[in-house]
């Protein structure tokens, strides 16, 4: 007991507790700066070797040595009534204290300051013009302000925005950067120069919308990077004449980025429009809040609800009922039914199910037909083909000639090229996966649907059997959007195929927290990777040429999931 008590005395203790921390403080530390300098990994490993070595030395000169007024002695040397270990102990109390709240704040720091950082930030690359437009500098269409004094409005200036960027991209003589991406900036008061440096624009385009009961006005300016004003102009017209006014935009900022363009390639920018101005009307609406490619989020970022995707089928079904040839609305309704089968799939029948898929599948091929050259159209329709319906539904052959169609029409197009990554990856060409994803990227750097890209990408790199890289890329999908299962979904199989199944009992416990109603009936039904195979088959009772779904649903129950196949 005197041993302890002499312990105390010489503020062993207090040195001890002092040391550790100051110890995990400089190891924290040096994780954050030494690779900004590229240090080798040894530095590391020897820093903290030596200071962990550090503190035995640190207790045995507490035990030692007393500090003094005229300075450090052998505590043998210093008379006991003249001790002032004391006024050191409350000395080294503060320095504790001090030290815990500097620990707090970085552990505060490591765990809670990527929600104020962008997570979009150095995933993309904008700094090389877009591969494939011969160095062309790409064309930015902001959100067109609405100015009609009533907040309800607002989809239909964003909907005015969205045609001009979807007639831009149908050109194809320049890049044009994605809707998703540029309406991140919606309701964000910045300087032109900035947004063109953050999407890797070489022109921006800014509008505003004032709607009146039977007139439109809308006015317009491009911007080069610089920030320089190209030109200015303002339409005024009939709300039924706002395609031409759409179409005249277009012509005039073809005829300011590239005089040479050709006519004929101006006229390419024509496309099916609704009859009806009122369904045209309700399709704005169901829109605004149906859910994006992915069927995560809606195009503002939130969170898809049931709610939300049935107020969009209602509305749908009007914009249909007013115009039966309104392919936009019937590809966005065959979408939104089928995002709206895969988050009750787990609720629902497996006849149900099947039955919102099938309805679904029919809409889009209605989409499709009436508008053959659309980019979204053929994009949907080819995904159904590709393996995102059931298994009647597949052609892969259909679904590559459609979809290198339509990124041949639509070169600009990012969806068009994420969608035929996808289709390269089911076919187990995965480097034209790859490069297509790169391209998809590039073309939206901030885009909304950025997580589906991202999920295309690690499927790619886990079909090479690049189990690192699919992991990492699928990990970013998931920490952009946690609802994307699919993501999930590759990572838990990335970890799981070279051997570590704590890393994927991990990921899944991961994927049970954020997608509580996940069912692997929501998965893509695609063929399994021949390198997937080879890891996995020896470890789990396959059949013969599994596919994906049938795979991932072996992977999950030998982590401990309950599978519903």
């Amino acid at each position: 007991m005197s041993f302890l008590v002499e312990l105390r005395r010489r503020n062993v203790f207090k040195v001890g507790a002092a040391y550790a921390v100051m110890v995990w403080l400089l190891i924290q530390v040096a994780d954050i700066i030494l690779p900004i300098f590229k240090a080798p990994e040894w530095v590391s490993q020897t820093l903290t070797f030596v200071l962990i070595l550090g503190f035995p030395v640190a207790v045995i000169l507490a035990w030692a040595y007393e500090l003094t007024p005229e300075g450090i002695k052998l505590e043998k040397d210093v008379v006991r009534s003249e001790s002032i270990t004391h006024f050191t102990g409350r000395k080294l109390d503060f320095s504790i204290i001090a030290l815990l709240a500097i620990a707090l704040i970085v552990v505060m720091f490591d765990n809670y300051a990527w929600i104020d950082a962008d997570p979009l930030d150095g995933l993309v690359d904008v700094s090389e013009p877009v591969p494939g437009f011969s160095n062309r500098a790409a064309i930015a269409v902001l959100p067109f302000l609405n100015l009609s004094g009533d907040p309800a409005d607002e989809y239909f200036s964003d909907g005015i925005t969205e045609d001009i960027i979807t007639a831009l991209q149908s050109i194809g003589i320049f890049p044009v950067i994605a809707r998703t991406s540029t309406f991140s900036y919606k309701g964000r008061a910045m300087d032109v120069r900035e947004i063109a440096t953050e999407l890797g624009a070489g022109y921006v385009l800014e509008g505003s919308v004032r709607r009146g009961k039977d007139q439109i006005r809308v006015t317009v300016q491009l911007n080069n990077a610089s920030g320089r004003h190209v030109w200015a102009k303002n339409y005024d017209s009939e709300i039924s004449e706002v395609f031409a006014v759409q179409d005249e935009i277009i012509h005039q900022i073809i005829g300011a980025i590239e005089p040479e363009l050709m006519q004929a390639e101006i006229s390419r920018a024509s496309r099916v429009r609704p009859e009806d101005m009122e369904a045209w009307d309700y399709y704005l609406q169901a829109a605004a809040i149906a859910p994006t490619w992915g069927g995560y989020v809606n195009r503002t970022g939130q969170l898809m609800t049931i709610e939300n995707l049935e107020q969009a089928l209602e509305l749908l079904q009007k914009a249909i009922e007013l115009d039966p040839s309104f392919a936009d609305a019937y590809t966005l309704l065959g979408h939104t039914n089928a995002a709206y089968g895969v988050w009750q799939s787990a609720q629902v029948s497996d006849d149900i199910f099947e039955k919102i898929i099938r309805d679904a599948f029919e809409y889009v091929r209605r989409g499709r037909e009436l508008s053959p050259f659309s980019a979204t159209t053929c994009s949907c329709y080819a995904y159904f083909l590709a393996g995102g319906g059931l298994p009647e539904m597949r052609d892969l052959a259909a679904a590559l000639e459609i979809q290198e169609d339509a990124v041949r029409m639509n070169p600009a197009n990012a969806l068009a090229r994420a969608v035929l990554g996808k289709v390269y990856q089911v076919l187990g060409r995965y480097d034209e996966a790859l490069l297509e994803t790169r391209i998809a990227k590039r073309l939206s750097p901030k885009d909304v649907d950025l997580s589906y890209f991202l999920t295309v990408e690690a499927a790619a790199h886990l079909g090479l059997g690049d189990w690192e890289s699919a992991a990492d890329v699928a990990k970013s999908a998931i920490l952009l959007t946690p609802l994307n299962f699919s993501g999930h979904a590759i990572r838990i199989a990335a970890l799981y195929a070279p051997g570590d199944t704590d890393g994927a009992a991990s990921a899944l416990e991961f994927m049970e927290n954020s997608v509580p109603n996940f069912s692997v009936k929501m998965l893509f039904d695609a063929p399994l990777s021949e390198s997937l195979a080879a890891s996995i088959s020896p470890r789990l009772n396959l059949q013969d040429e599994p596919r994906y779904r049938q795979a991932m649903a072996a992977i999950l129950e030998d982590l401990g999931w309950s599978t519903d196949l």
